[in-house]
């Protein structure tokens, strides 16, 4: 008796479920652009099927094939004629976020903060001055782009920490060595054709002997 009436109750709140699904369906998902470009090629092929009944397998799968490979092409022709439209208020860095698995291209606010100043107490004492514990820098994610397209609005938490992470790791980097880039191109000097430097060498050498040697200025 105990498991009709248990088989009762799941019949009745089956049904109850199935009739409440039919009275609220879920809303339908539109298909993305490659189940199109997939569905497209299936019916292809099943046309050229239709058409060709002897046909080889081979060269039936080949019209599916074709169209794959001419989407490909289409798409690839696409992305390289993309250009980004670069806010010039924002930072951009070149990253990968492994919670993506893609290289995304990162475009943040970045603000540098202030170093601490501290003061002695007897420095307090006299002049009131109680110092400035600094602020910490600061970075906030505006934008993320992968493969031509701005996915800020959609991605995690996590894949945002770890593309703000990353960027501000290879800010970092790139700002300690513009120093060193500056400071090797001023020692290095300009650049110049070894001609240009005979030329150089030849004119001081020329100079030396009108200004020291005999009958020069200097004599």
């Amino acid at each position: 008796m105990n498991n009709l009436m248990d088989t009762l109750l799941a019949d009745g709140k089956r049904l109850k479920e199935q009739q409440e699904r039919r009275a609220h369906p879920e809303p339908a998902v539109p298909a993305t652009r490659a189940e199109q470009i997939i569905a497209e090629g299936y019916r292809k092929r099943h046309v050229y099927r239709c058409a060709q009944p002897n046909a080889d397998t081979s060269m039936v799968n080949g019209v599916q094939v074709g169209h794959l490979h001419g989407e490909v092409t289409r798409l690839c022709n696409e992305l390289e004629s993309f250009n980004v439209t670069r806010d010039p208020a924002l930072r951009y860095e070149d990253v990968y976020c492994s919670a993506l698995d893609a290289d995304v291209t990162a475009g943040f606010n970045y603000e540098p903060g202030s170093a601490p100043r501290i003061t002695s107490a007897q420095y307090f004492e006299r002049t009131g001055d109680p110092g400035d514990p600094g602020e910490a820098e600061t970075i906030e994610l505006m934008e993320a782009w992968v493969n031509g397209v701005n996915i800020i609005g959609g991605i995690s938490e996590v894949a945002s920490e770890q593309i703000s992470d990353a960027a501000l790791e290879k800010y970092h980097a790139r700002q300690a060595k513009a120093p060193r880039t500056r400071w090797a191109a001023v020692m290095r000097g300009p650049d110049m054709l070894p001609d240009a430097w005979f030329a150089v060498a030849l004119g001081i050498a020329l100079a030396l002997v009108l200004v020291f040697g005999p009958g020069g200025l200097a004599s």
